[in-house]
């Protein structure tokens, strides 16, 4: 849209039109749009896309469901169409223990959105509150922090990210409802 509120562009998206990288061809992969978040400056979205490829029981050889593999940012040029090349985000791993046996388990973080200097925000939840992952375009440079949340005393959860980079959210309780934010600098 435009600054005056006029409709610009219509862009349709379509599961069967989303990118696949080379190295899947081979593979039986699962591909998600997760979410679409526009730059504030470049005429460009960033498509957050989730990668789950068929998990095969060693023992059995037979399938044994889906995991997680990997999830890519695409950037779409708005005025050409043309997918630009894709960012890989590294996921969260957690490992579960049970006696003598050790899993680990790797989720994927929902995107939060984009800074006005271009940095990706990402988080996902963690027993003690949310994982912050902040990746440069560029990739090389990854920042991850921590949020503290409890919880089991909020029933909703609602965040956001500004262009500076600060993080709110709006946190209901079963008495109260708090507005917090977070500065990432």
């Amino acid at each position: 849209f435009s600054e005056q509120g006029y409709l610009k562009y219509t862009i349709p998206i379509s599961n069967e039109n989303l990118p696949k990288p080379q190295e899947f061809e081979k593979s039986e992969v699962f591909m998600t749009l997760d979410s679409i978040v526009p730059d504030y400056h470049k005429k460009k979205l960033y498509l957050k896309i989730d990668y789950h490829e068929t998990e095969i029981d060693s023992s059995t050889k037979a399938k044994a469901g889906i995991q997680f593999k990997n999830t890519l940012i695409y950037p779409l040029d708005i005025e050409t169409g043309k997918y630009e090349e894709y960012l890989i985000i590294p996921g969260q791993e957690e490992t579960v223990s049970n006696g003598f046996s050790k899993q680990t388990f790797t989720y994927a973080y929902d995107f939060l959105g984009i800074t006005e200097n271009g940095w990706l925000f990402f988080m996902v939840a963690a027993d003690s509150g949310f994982y912050i992952q902040m990746i440069h375009p560029n990739g090389q440079k990854i920042i991850k922090r921590h949020i503290e949340v409890d919880h089991q005393n909020v029933f909703y959860h609602n965040f956001s990210l500004s262009s500076q980079g600060i993080i709110s959210a709006l946190l209901a309780k079963e008495q109260e409802v708090q507005l917090v934010w977070w500065r990432t600098d």
